[in-house]
C-alpha cells in the first residue's frame, strides 16, 4: 500500500535520479536574459550533474548560438522547438528553460510531440516557466 498525504492523494516518496552517465542531454533555449535575474539554464544545470554529458543547444537565434560557451555545449542548433533538424530518439534529456510561452499558437502541439520524437526510451523531458507574469 502507497503512503498517502492528507486526503488520501497518493504520496511520492523518493525523487528520481539524475541522468545516467552516458545520457544525451539536449537544451532548447540559449537566450542570455540579459536584463533580468539570471536562472541556470537546463544544459548548465545537467552539465554541473555530470561534467561528462555532451549537451546539444537549440536557438532560433544565430547569434545567441555564436555566443554560447564553447566549454558547456558540444553541439549547436539553429531551428524551431517544433521542427527539430535531428532523428528519432537522439536525446536522453530534453531540457528547456523560460521559452515555451514564446511558441506561436500554432506550434503548441507540434512542439512537444517533436521533444518525444527526439527522446529515447525513458527519456525526460524537463521544462521551466516564468514565476511571475512579463510586463
Amino acid at each position: 500500500m502507497k503512503p498517502t498525504a492528507p486526503g488520501g492523494a497518493a504520496k511520492r516518496t523518493r525523487s528520481r535520479p539524475p541522468p545516467p552517465a552516458e545520457a544525451s542531454p539536449f537544451s532548447v533555449t540559449c537566450k542570455n536574459n540579459s536584463g533580468r535575474r539570471r536562472q541556470p539554464r537546463p544544459g548548465g544545470v545537467l552539465k554541473a550533474i555530470n561534467p561528462a554529458y555532451e549537451l546539444t543547444g537549440l536557438d532560433c537565434v544565430p547569434e545567441r548560438l555564436a555566443a554560447l560557451d564553447k566549454t558547456g555545449y558540444q553541439q549547436a542548433l539553429c531551428g524551431f522547438s517544433s521542427n527539430l533538424p535531428v532523428g528519432n530518439n537522439s536525446f536522453d534529456v530534453i531540457g528547456g528553460g523560460e521559452f515555451i510561452e514564446h511558441v506561436p499558437p500554432s506550434q503548441i502541439d507540434p512542439t512537444p510531440a517533436e521533444f518525444f520524437r527526439v527522446l529515447r526510451l525513458k527519456g525526460r523531458l524537463l521544462l521551466t516557466a516564468p514565476q511571475s507574469p512579463l510586463p
